[in-house]
């Protein structure tokens, strides 16, 4: 199915995106989504101390927005394997918000009917 390749897709993206070199299919990743929801969580991620099999995904709307060519907006590294990703880094990769859902072992979001659905179709509840 296209969904299963995509999926496949982005979390073999997300995966190559971490500094750390002992990334692997058994590495858990936990998405945070908020919706149009924004705040500074930037400010608040770098420095986590997050183990090596797991990667902390931040999807951010905002930022990297006002310069997407500039090179320092496409580094999604936080800190060790904390990631901040746009939605233009994803769309650079050919993947969807959809694509990063169904890549993720745990979601922390806030509910609305349309992640809720999407949760439900990956069994991710």
């Amino acid at each position: 199915r296209k969904s299963d390749r995509s999926s496949a897709a982005a979390r073999d993206w997300l995966l190559s995106l971490s500094s750390s070199s002992c990334a692997s299919q058994e590495t858990k990743i936990l998405l945070l989504s908020f919706g149009g929801f924004e705040f500074p969580m930037e400010e608040y991620m770098k420095g986590w101390n997050v183990p090596d099999e797991w990667r902390v995904v931040w999807i951010s709307s905002t930022r990297g927005q006002k310069e997407e060519n500039n090179k320092d907006d496409q580094k999604p590294l936080l800190g060790l394997n904390v990631l901040s990703v746009t939605e233009a880094l994803m769309q650079s990769q050919h993947l969807r918000y959809v694509d990063i859902l169904a890549a993720c072992d745990v979601i922390v979001l806030k509910t609305g009917y349309g992640v809720i659905s999407e949760v439900m179709l990956h069994d991710k509840c």
